[in-house]
């Protein structure tokens, strides 16, 4: 007798608001309130346009820092997920240092881009004058700038080293604080209720498809390519590094440009397009002189031919 399979954490989906023309169930909020149109987060969502206006104000200007955030967040996950494959179980460590080292400045809360509001700045405050009390009377040496990198560490302006040493600490304090909009939510689609996570802006859906992808093989995944305009994309295979085979390929071409051998070819290369151009150069002055002769022949036949 076979056994029904257990439904998945990432099966649950993640829900947008959406349009009369795309909608694809709804979402009861209140008893009294009418329903929300809702339709399922998908792939063509990472899109560059569509990715570029969730990561916008109410103004329409860019948020550049959540964007970088994002993306950071994105690279060390899948730095990370690399300890689920049985290949490459042991290089997920040296693959998080360097996605840390790479990205690490952009998970940074920038004072001048996040300004603190009201209750913060005295959390803040306080949390100063504490440390400035609690350090002299343990014997702490403090230096003159020691009380506020503190106070910064506090309040998320810098990253402490436990959260760079241990990666379970850092993923939690940064997908935590993007997860407070989204919510549980029971939607009705085709006659059928179904759970899943209800989020009213894009950005947030965004975040919670990266959660439901912790643990699986595959999820979003930022492209290797240096020029490629796409901040995201979908992995369709575990393994997937480009968002497309072209750029695969040039990815693969870049990567072996910086190899030693690599980089002997390209000398090669540079070297031998370099004669040619000097041979074509000579063969096309060779060639203008060869004329220049001919037309001075010629005009001094005629000028003998007159006399």
């Amino acid at each position: 007798m076979g056994t029904k399979g257990v439904t998945a954490v990432s099966a649950l989906p993640v829900l947008i608001p959406a349009t009369a023309d795309d909608q694809e169930g709804v979402v009861f909020s209140d008893t009294f309130l009418p329903p929300f149109l809702v339709r399922r987060l998908k792939a063509d969502d990472a899109a560059v346009d569509r990715f570029r206006r969730s990561f916008q104000s109410a103004e329409g200007k860019p948020l550049v820092a959540e964007k970088q955030e994002f993306t950071a967040l994105v690279k060390l996950i899948e730095a990370y997920k690399l300890r689920m494959h049985p290949s490459r179980k042991g290089e997920w460590k040296r693959a998080w240092k360097e996605a840390l080292r790479k990205y690490g400045q952009s998970l940074v809360i920038y004072k001048e881009t996040r300004p603190l509001p009201e209750g913060k700045k005295k959390r803040r405050e306080f949390g100063r004058q504490l440390i400035e009390i609690v350090a002299p009377a343990c014997g702490i040496d403090l230096e003159t700038e020691s009380p506020e990198r503190a106070a910064d560490l506090w309040d998320g302006f810098l990253l402490p080293w436990s959260a760079k040493s241990k990666p379970q600490l850092l993923l939690c304090r940064i997908i935590s604080e993007h997860l407070r909009h989204v919510r549980a939510a029971l939607w009705l689609s085709q006659g059928c209720l179904q759970p899943g996570l209800y989020c009213e802006r894009e950005r947030d859906a965004f975040y919670a498809k990266v959660v439901l992808s912790l643990n699986e093989r595959k999820g979003l995944a930022v492209c290797q390519y240096s020029r490629c305009e796409k901040v995201v994309f979908e992995q369709s295979r575990p393994n997937q590094l480009c968002c497309c085979p072209k750029h695969a390929n040039a990815h693969r071409v870049e990567a072996w440009r910086m190899t030693p051998r690599g980089r002997r070819a390209m000398k090669r290369d540079s070297e031998r397009r370099k004669r040619r151009g000097e041979r074509a150069r000579k063969a096309k002055n060779s060639r203008a002189r060869k004329m220049v002769n001919r037309h001075e022949r010629k005009n001094s036949r005629r000028t003998r031919g007159r006399r």
